[in-house]
């Protein structure tokens, strides 16, 4: 760790991204990584530990801010992965609908379900 300069200041905003995981600082991951045990303060002196400490503090930001996405095959729009449950895709893996397509999919039958002789739907 010769001429490691570290990575200074806050990271970059991110756009208004409710899903993203809160930023963590140096302090609160070493404290985190110190009572699960991690033997990382017994291999570095103290400013070393600062460093890879913020090292690690970046890629952790920097793969909560990685959006992996799906496409929906109902709506055709592009969601983040926590938009869709494990029990929206389809049987062949390839086709997904979001929380939002399935709960419209769910009303829609349940509406059916619910239809009197007249052919109307009773309202909720």
């Amino acid at each position: 760790m010769d001429a490691y300069d570290g990575f200074g200041g806050e990271p970059a905003e991110v756009e208004d991204d409710s899903d993203l995981v809160p930023t963590i600082t140096w302090m609160e991951l070493y404290l985190e990584r110190y009572r699960s045990g991690d033997p990382l303060k017994d291999y570095y002196d103290e400013s070393e530990l600062q460093e890879v400490l913020a090292e690690m503090c970046h890629w952790l930001i920097v793969l909560s801010q990685l959006k992996l996405t799906k496409m929906c095959s109902v709506c055709l729009r592009c969601f983040p992965m926590n938009a869709f449950h494990i029990d929206c895709t389809s049987e062949d893996g390839y086709h997904h609908r979001c929380k939002s397509c399935k709960n419209k999919a769910n009303v829609k039958i349940e509406r059916e379900e619910v239809e009197d002789s007249n052919g109307s739907t009773i309202a909720d």
